[in-house]
């Protein structure tokens, strides 16, 4: 998780890259589905390490954006609630995998009961920011190619409405503009 949210704090350098959150949801997911399938000590350990690392792709921005959000004078109560709801879920999947241990069930079923949860929080990520995701793939995808750098977001103002005009016959100059803003773009100007 330490490295996940590392290279998370490396992409999210300028602004909050909120298409790590489905891209890290997919990796918890596509882990824990394929932990039961496998058959040496080795693949668990690299699966365990894809999990640790998604879900660090998902911490960073999922907590940046809650102190990006909240006003000033909530911010504690906000966190904190954010922390306690945190540990309440841990303490209860602690209780479900000792019950689990108690009763021996099989521990495949518990990995596929989690890989369910698991499934459902991509396919909920992906409902609710489905351009994000698209954005993030498209930036690992181009940056194999381009060199891609976001200047001036800071001078945007919060979630008001504007235009973009591009004025490159470059085609990537709209991603590029895109690539710095997370919220819906109404208009491109291209010339």
């Amino acid at each position: 998780m330490v490295f996940g949210s590392l290279v998370s704090g490396t992409i999210s350098r300028k602004f909050i890259e909120t298409g790590s959150i489905p891209f890290g949801a997919f990796g918890m997911a596509l882990s824990l589905i394929l932990i039961p399938f496998s058959s040496s000590l080795e693949m668990v350990a690299l699966l365990l390490f894809i999990f640790g690392f998604a879900g660090g792709l998902v911490m960073v921005p999922l907590n940046s954006l809650i102190q990006l959000l909240t006003p000033n004078r909530e911010l504690g109560t906000v966190l904190a609630g954010s922390n306690f709801m945190q540990n309440l879920f841990m303490f209860i999947f602690l209780i479900i995998t000792a019950i689990f241990g108690y009763f021996n069930f099989d521990s495949v079923a518990l990995l596929y009961l989690i890989s369910v949860i698991a499934l459902g929080g991509f396919i909920y990520t992906l409902i609710k920011m489905p351009q994000a995701f698209v954005r993030f793939i498209l930036r690992i995808i181009l940056s194999l190619r381009y060199k891609i750098r976001v200047d001036g977001v800071e001078n945007l103002e919060g979630r008001k409405g504007f235009t973009l005009e591009i004025t490159s016959l470059f085609r990537l100059g709209m991603y590029d503009c895109y690539q710095a803003i997370d919220c819906i773009v109404i208009y491109f100007i291209v010339y």
